[in-house]
């Protein structure tokens, strides 16, 4: 019952949390309108057969065709599917709430002020939710009704400002996040220990309001970018050093996404996502839709189709891209 009332709670107030909390977070581009309508992220089941979207107000799970399969009133800024597809947590910049991914009910409301990521560890045992400064792990356990619950296990510290993403390695080992400072710092998720501190190259102009950190699979990779910037630095994070920096995509990225095989990165622009082929340091396809605005990219699980979150003039917009063909499919909302 106590649960209940905290999700209407969070119902009612969801729309003025996620507000306040974009303009206390910097996740608003003061160059855009606060209140357009889009969708702002976006996340494939692991299976690929469904993709989860958000908007300030809403929470929709579409079919891998785009047909709108289940939906609920539930406004967040972020959202990850757990590893078995039976559970979605979304972060609203206040809190994070675990629903179930079937019937998306709500099954725990978890109080983390400043949030601006949560990621799932591959093995699915550990969530991780940017806090502020600082990342939460919550370790996900069994209740004796068998219902999921989260617990906190450990607090880590490093950063000096606001983290605005966070990415796990593929052995669940390790935690990458880059602050709004651009400073890239990597946890030992076990111990909590800071295994490296990197900076981002200090420019003129300030760094954007967005900033995106992947974690390449089974590798020491990192990518990186901003919303200020053109490019994409990979980071070996054992060297501690830029191993590859991708010039000559989109302008202002707001996202990358390593492929489910690490061949393939896709940069997120606000106009546009250009896939690179980067061993060989090349562009293997872009996607630019006319009028189009970008805010996230998902990988489905064979790499073959990418799932992208925006809106075409001021209504949401989700996109799902086969790479290959280039062909694409599109659900618009009115």
């Amino acid at each position: 019952m106590l649960l209940q009332k905290q999700h209407r709670f969070y119902l009612l107030t969801c729309m003025s949390i996620i507000l306040l909390s974009m303009l206390a977070c910097g996740l608003s581009d003061l160059s855009e309108p606060l209140l357009v309508a889009r969708y702002w992220a976006v996340d494939w089941r692991p299976d690929g057969q469904q993709v989860a979207a958000i908007e300030l107000d809403n929470l929709t799970v579409f079919t891998d065709t785009l047909q709108e399969s289940r939906s609920t009133s539930l406004g967040a800024s972020s959202i990850a599917w757990h590893p078995d597809g039976t559970l979605i947590a979304v972060g609203n910049g206040k809190s994070v709430v675990i629903l179930e991914g079937a019937t998306l009910v709500g099954l725990q409301l978890i109080r983390v002020p400043q949030n601006r990521a949560v990621a799932w560890s591959p093995d699915g045992e550990l969530l991780a939710v940017s806090a502020g400064a600082d990342i939460e792990l919550w370790a996900l356990s069994l209740q004796d009704n068998q219902t999921p619950s989260l617990h906190q296990v450990r607090v880590l510290t490093g950063h000096q400002d606001t983290i605005a993403s966070v990415a796990w390695n593929s052995d669940s080992r390790r935690v990458a996040s880059i602050s709004q400072g651009g400073s890239i710092q990597v946890f030992d998720a076990q111990t909590g220990e800071v295994e490296c501190v990197l900076f981002l190259p200090t420019k003129s102009e300030p760094f954007g309001s967005i900033l995106s950190i992947d974690w390449k699979p089974s590798s020491n990779w990192v990518a990186v970018t901003e919303s200020n910037s053109s490019k994409i630095l990979i980071w070996d994070t054992a060297a501690e050093k830029v191993v590859k920096s991708l010039s000559g995509g989109q302008s202002h990225q707001v996202s990358v996404e390593w492929s489910p095989d690490g061949s393939y990165l896709a940069g997120v622009g606000r106009k546009g996502i250009t896939i690179w082929e980067v061993d060989a340091g090349r562009i293997l396809n872009t996607f630019a839709p006319e009028e189009a605005y970008f805010l996230d990219a998902s990988w489905r699980a064979d790499g073959q189709k990418i799932a992208v979150a925006g809106d075409i003039k001021n209504h949401p917009t989700i996109w799902i891209w086969d790479i290959v063909s280039g062909a694409s499919t599109a659900e618009t909302q009115p």
